[in-house]
């Protein structure tokens, strides 16, 4: 039989999140938080797909006191030290997206998120190669061919 190596040996599960020269140390949530975080992705998605959630998942995830549940499972005790040292909400939420990211999609997805501008690239990339660039360049193609039969039929 053979033995694995201890996963901590070479698995580093902690986020290190830095903030005007403040580190803050975000711990891989445990397993009941990172099966929340993993619904709140699921239902984000479905959300973004045109789906109507139903009232019961939309209010069990989505709530006002499940928005600071979403922070504190995402960030773990980092959330109660970036409130208390007064850190701006866009700044809490892009950390907290982050984690989340880290969670449901890895460390590289988490790394390229922290570093676009409040989440702009990533957020760009995913419209464009999902509908937004294909629909453009559609767009155009019969625009331009509508626009010049157009003028030789009344020209």
């Amino acid at each position: 039989m053979t033995e694995f190596p201890d996963v901590s040996e070479f698995l580093a599960p902690d986020l290190v999140l830095p903030y005007r020269g403040k580190k803050y140390r975000v711990p891989a949530p445990p397993a009941k938080a990172g099966m929340r975080i993993q619904a709140y992705w699921s239902l984000g998605v479905a959300v973004h797909a045109g789906a109507t959630p139903r009232e019961d998942q939309a209010k069990a995830l989505l709530g006002d006191d499940e928005e600071a549940g979403f922070y504190q499972d995402t960030l773990g005790p980092a959330y109660e030290e970036m409130v208390e040292d007064g850190v701006p909400l866009p700044v809490l939420r892009h950390a907290a997206i982050t984690a989340l990211f880290d969670v449901v999609h890895g460390r590289q997805a988490a790394q390229d998120y922290w570093t676009s501008p409040a989440g702009k690239a990533t957020t760009a990339r995913a419209t464009s190669s999902s509908t937004g660039g294909a629909s453009t360049t559609k767009k155009r193609a019969s625009g331009s061919g509508t626009k010049s039969r157009q003028k030789k039929s009344t020209g």
